[in-house]
């Protein structure tokens, strides 16, 4: 398995490259909010989420300034995340965490 920082070191990235590790980060985010207690996560909660984590990883790899690259990297997650993540247990500690997360693996180490 490939962790994000060693992704995050590396300098260039094809498109592909970006979507398969923010897939991996929100996958690994997934699967620790299942067991979660709290209530089911609604569609804009989770779109907030994958929100968040797109841009805090674009901008671990200096991509701060490109709304296109953001919608881009969003739209290509987006339908598989919303699908794994509607419906799962989420709590408001889970999302006031996220917004406040300064890197995408904050999220999943630290907020589920």
């Amino acid at each position: 398995m490939c962790s994000m920082r060693s992704l995050a070191a590396k300098p260039a990235f094809s498109s592909v490259t970006k979507r398969r590790g923010l897939t991996l980060l929100v996958g690994l985010w997934l699967s620790s909010a299942v067991s979660g207690c709290g209530r089911p996560a609604t569609e804009q909660e989770c779109e907030e989420i994958v929100t968040r984590i797109t841009e805090l990883e674009l901008k671990a790899r200096g991509i701060t300034n490109s709304p296109s690259d953001i919608a881009d990297t969003k739209a290509a997650l987006k339908k598989d995340i919303l699908r794994g993540c509607v419906g799962r247990r989420i709590s408001d500690k889970a999302l006031t965490c996220v917004r406040g997360a300064k890197t995408g693996q904050q999220v999943v180490q630290e907020c589920f």
